[in-house]
């Protein structure tokens, strides 16, 4: 299993959640790299049914390599079915999501940073890469950062920054997008989206609705949810929802509070709308969900 090289502010938290998990973060993902000489994160990731990354956003480059089972990759607005050897390159900036379409999908995931592909002339905030690759040139690139990064052979991370730039310069010459919104919605919506998703985040916990929403957004409420849907593939409403739901997930959990408080706690009006809504989205009311939990840990 491939160590990660270096740290997220974002913290993936993972929630049990229908038989699988959830894993959840914030939306904006600022990395912070161990060692500044090695500036690049890399690990291996196993999504099991009925569990998602959710929508968030970098600067930095990122290309997920799938090994194993079926995917779909939502990034900037449009879907990718992914299997193995499939990968998927993730510009600057585009609003992202990764879920299984089988009983789990494994892959690569490896970001970047920024200032080391300016400072070889790629450029990740100005010019953008095509979405979706099958290129056994690639895939023989990215073999060798998977065999550096296991063995650690003496040098490995000077072997890893040198796959890693001439699997930069294959992309950039061979799948360079001519046309910028093959690959990027228009900045004003994603910039609005972002801004949906992150007054979602620091809310949801309250009893807000979709004019709250909006009215923070500051746009139409018509064109913020058409592009809500457009980019995220889900209703403003089923989104807060899931935010919600993983919320009451990890409180039945870890803590011994009724599920009365644990709805409003959660941002429902009432307890009985809570329950329904956890049913619909878990197939379990709370407390038979409590109860799974306990009997495991017995």
């Amino acid at each position: 299993m491939i160590n990660v090289n270096a740290i997220c502010c974002l913290k993936i938290v993972k929630y049990c959640f229908s038989g699988g998990c959830f894993m959840h973060a914030n939306f904006y993902e600022q990395h912070y790299y161990k060692k500044p000489s090695f500036p690049i994160i890399f690990h291996y990731d196993v999504l099991k049914r009925n569990s998602q990354i959710y929508f968030h956003w970098h600067e930095n480059i990122e290309i997920l390599y799938f090994t194993k089972g079926k995917g779909e990759v939502i990034n900037g607005g449009k879907v990718y079915t992914v299997e193995e050897t499939g990968m998927v390159v993730i510009n600057a900036n585009s609003i992202h999501s990764i879920r299984p379409l089988e009983e789990q999908v494994e892959y690569y995931c490896l970001i970047v940073d920024k200032n080391f592909c300016e400072n070889l002339g790629f450029y990740v905030e100005e010019r953008f890469i095509k979405p979706q690759i099958h290129d056994r040139q690639l895939n023989s690139f990215f073999d060798d950062i998977i065999s550096e990064m296991n063995n650690k052979n003496s040098y490995y991370e000077s072997a890893v920054l040198y796959h890693i730039a001439g699997m930069l310069l294959y992309l950039y010459r061979h799948y360079e997008s001519v046309n910028e919104e093959q690959v990027q919605i228009h900045p004003q919506k994603t910039k609005m989206v972002k801004a949906g998703l992150r007054y979602i985040r620091e809310h949801f916990h309250e009893n807000i609705s979709v004019d709250d929403i909006v009215s923070a957004v500051g746009f139409s409420k018509y064109y913020f949810l058409r592009t809500f849907k457009e980019l995220t593939r889900n209703t403003v409403i089923h989104y807060l929802n899931t935010i919600r739901i993983q919320r009451a997930c990890q409180l039945l959990a870890e803590q011994n509070i009724s599920i009365s408080e644990i709805s409003s706690l959660c941002g429902f009006d009432s307890a009985s709308y809570f329950t329904k809504v956890f049913k619909r989205y878990t197939g379990q009311l709370p407390s038979e969900y409590r109860h799974s939990l306990l009997k495991k840990q017995q």
